[in-house]
């Protein structure tokens, strides 16, 4: 991690660190599959003064959290109906964010050379730039495909 925040390059400071554990597992029976994903983040901004005096700074120089992921997939010939859901939770002092979620129901179309999507997502909060959690709603729709050659 560097702090590019600072105005000389020479005040950049380069220490900060960044630590994670991603867990991955998948069961596939017949038509359906489940996948569960757990990732655990610790990032520490000590020394980088000038990106901590910012206005994008973290609730702490020591920012963790937890994310648990969830997803259920039922295949039909082209056709995938899934749901996407999870949970995020941080434990860096000073935020007092509660525990976010989010849902995420969709269907995928196999198409030939890609896919088409459909999902519709609810949050109640998301991850920022520093790797913390914060609270807000959240919907929106999402209609996108993609093409392989």
């Amino acid at each position: 991690m560097q702090d590019l925040t600072a105005a000389e390059a020479k005040a950049r400071d380069d220490e900060g660190d960044h630590e994670a554990l991603n867990l991955h597992y998948t069961f596939t029976m017949n038509d359906f599959t489940a996948r569960y994903q757990f990732i655990d983040t610790m990032r520490d901004f000590g020394g980088m003064d000038a990106f901590l005096a910012g206005g994008a700074a973290p609730a702490n120089e020591e920012v963790e959290t937890q994310v648990h992921m969830a997803q259920l997939i039922y295949n039909q010939n082209r056709w995938s109906y899934y749901l996407d859901a999870g949970v995020a939770s941080t434990d860096t002092r000073g935020n007092n964010a509660d525990d976010v979620e989010f849902y995420a129901p969709g269907v995928s179309y196999k198409y030939g050379p890609g896919w088409l999507y459909l999902e519709y997502l609810w949050s109640d909060g998301d991850v920022d730039r520093n790797g913390d959690i914060y609270e807000a709603d959240f919907r929106a729709v999402y209609a996108s495909f993609d093409f392989y050659f």
